[in-house]
């Protein structure tokens, strides 16, 4: 019982964090830590800050997401999920832009999508 009751109070505010993205080369995120005014999402799936460059989602087959919401680890799939995702926690959507480019000797086209959120005081 003992045990029981110290995992419960030494794990519990571990777990309890709230808004967390988990990146394995920057750590964790906190979207409430961020002290950034603005901060951009490139292709819904990468946030750029001052603090780095953190990854909302990892691979592509297996659709696997390191994004918490209190803690549960939640699925951001389409764009109104990561919109809403963050106005809930004090972001406000701004706008977006997309950067096209292409590779002449392949013919490949490669489009960017780039939004911007603000934060809310």
């Amino acid at each position: 019982m003992k045990k029981l009751l110290f995992s419960i109070i030494f794990f519990l505010p571990l777990i309890s964090c709230g808004q967390e993205i988990v990146d394995k080369d920057y750590g964790i995120l906190d979207l409430s830590d961020i002290d950034d005014k603005f901060i951009q999402l490139r292709n819904y799936k990468t946030i750029v800050t001052s603090k780095g460059t953190f990854t909302l989602y990892r691979g592509k087959k297996k659709k696997k997401f390191n994004t918490y919401d209190g803690a549960n680890l939640i699925s951001l799939s389409s764009r109104v999920d990561v919109i809403n995702y963050f106005d809930k926690y004090g972001w406000e959507y701004i706008g977006s832009e997309t950067a096209v480019s292409s590779n002449y000797a392949t013919k490949q086209v490669y489009d960017t999508s780039y939004s911007t959120f603000k934060k809310k005081y």
